[in-house]
């Protein structure tokens, strides 16, 4: 079942700066093995992917939420946490 997620227009148009920049790519052998982004698209790359999984998160906590299910939100954050700091 596909899920939809709603993004704000600045994450939109930041995602769509990142994929219309042609970076530079590693070959080896006649195979891609590494792609060179400057810093900054990087980092909103990160950013980008980090606010979708939030997103998702906030999706599943509200689908659990509407069955009686679910943790509590101090649960939740101590994981969210460990997560962000593994990065």
């Amino acid at each position: 079942m596909a899920t939809t997620l709603t993004i704000s227009d600045s994450t939109v148009i930041a995602l769509q700066r990142l994929l219309t920049t042609k970076p530079a790519t590693l070959i080896q052998n006649n195979t891609i093995k590494g792609v060179l982004l400057h810093p900054q698209q990087y980092e909103t790359l990160l950013q980008l992917l980090e606010d979708l999984e939030d997103l998702r998160d906030a999706q599943i906590a509200e689908a659990e939420h509407a069955t009686g299910q679910g943790r509590s939100f101090d649960e939740y954050d101590s994981e969210r946490r460990k997560r962000q700091s593994r990065v």
